[in-house]
């Protein structure tokens, strides 16, 4: 009996040792794969904060670049409005032209279609100029 009391706990010392054992590399195991996982962590989300600086970057830009658009968008109906104002302007010219024509003064209707002719030519050039167009009148 006593041989079999010292197998029993020989048998129990040796399951102890060997589930020690398989616990142990066990969690050796684990805590490599923890590590593991950890540096990919860190690894993603320094790459978050990359792609979030430049998703705020692209936003930024986009921003100025609409409000640049907008800018040039009042300025250019700012420009539109003006030369509306010097179309009505020349057109009124015109109507005075004309009457002087009908009332018999030929050198002062030739003197201002000349006038006019030049103020056409000064609006075109300013048409032009607004819209950033380079091509010849």
């Amino acid at each position: 009996m006593k041989t079999e009391l010292v197998a029993y706990l020989l048998a129990l010392i040796l399951g102890v040792v060997v589930g020690w054992i398989l616990r142990s590399i066990g969690y050796r195991s684990l805590k490599d794969k923890a590590s593991i996982l950890g540096a990919q962590l860190l690894q993603n989300q320094q790459q978050s904060e990359i792609l979030k600086n430049e998703l705020a970057s692209s936003e930024n830009s986009y921003k100025e670049l609409h409000e640049s658009y907008d800018i040039n968008r009042v300025k250019a109906n700012e420009d539109n409005v003006v030369l509306q104002e010097e179309l009505l302007q020349l057109t009124a010219k015109l109507a005075e032209t004309d009457a002087l024509l009908l009332s018999g003064q030929p050198v002062v209707h030739a003197l201002k279609l000349k006038l006019i002719e030049a103020n056409n030519t000064i609006v075109r050039y300013k048409s032009k100029l607004a819209n950033g167009d380079g091509q010849s009148v």
